[in-house]
C-alpha cells in the first residue's frame, strides 16, 4: 500500500509511506502516529484492498482516530446490515486490548503474553485471572441464523 501524508506541523513536505507487510508506528506524543493510522484507515475505506488487512489497538488515549472509526461502525450498524462491514479492518479499543491479553494469557501458557506477565516484577505477587462477560447478540445475527437454518 502506498500512502501519501499531506503536509503537517511536523513535516512541511508530503511524505509517501510504503507498507508491504507489517508497518508499526513508534514515536512519542504528538509525533503523528495517529495522524498516519487516520490516513490509513481513510484510505482503506475509499480504496479498499485485498491484500490489506488492518488491526489497530488503542490504549483510550487515541480519541481521533478511536472517534473515526466509531463513526465509521456507528453508520454501519445503523443500517442494521451486517454484510456491509469490513472485516479486513479491525479496531481494538481499550476494553478490547483487556480482553484479548485475557484470553492470550489464559490460552497461550508457552505465550509471549503469558511470560511476559509472569517474568515481569510488577505482577509477582499479582497473578490471577478472572473473567466477566456481558454479550448481547443484535437481532440482526439472529435473523441472518434463523435465515440459515
Amino acid at each position: 500500500m502506498e500512502l501519501t501524508l499531506a503536509p503537517n506541523p511536523l513535516h512541511d513536505q508530503p511524505q509517501t509511506l510504503n507498507i508491504n507487510k507489517v508497518a508499526t508506528l513508534i514515536g512519542e506524543n504528538g509525533s503523528g502516529k495517529s495522524s498516519i493510522l487516520h490516513s490509513i484507515f481513510k484510505k482503506q475505506i475509499e480504496e479498499p484492498s485485498g491484500t490489506l488487512q488492518l488491526i489497530c489497538a488503542t490504549s483510550g488515549q487515541n480519541e481521533n482516530f478511536s472517534t473515526f472509526f466509531e463513526r465509521r461502525l456507528t453508520s454501519l450498524r445503523s443500517r442494521k446490515d451486517i454484510s456491509d462491514i469490513d472485516f479486513s479492518s479491525l479496531f481494538f479499543t481499550q476494553k478490547d486490548v483487556r480482553f484479548l491479553t485475557f484470553l492470550a494469557y489464559t490460552f497461550k501458557s508457552n505465550g509471549l503474553v503469558f511470560n511476559f506477565v509472569n517474568n515481569h516484577k510488577a505482577f509477582k505477587d499479582q497473578v490471577s485471572v478472572k473473567l466477566k462477560l456481558k454479550i448481547s447478540v443484535p437481532d440482526t445475527y439472529i435473523k441472518m441464523y434463523n435465515k440459515t437454518r
